[in-house]
């Protein structure tokens, strides 16, 4: 499954997996002051 990809690709890709709300809710939040 991960084959081809090196731990920094997987580490990259989970750590972009993991903010991805955050930035949304940031957003979110951001839309709500305006």
């Amino acid at each position: 499954m991960t084959e081809g990809y090196s731990g920094s690709d997987l580490k990259n890709l989970c750590m972009t997996a993991a903010y991805r709300p955050v930035k949304e809710l940031m957003q979110q939040e951001k839309e709500k002051e305006m």
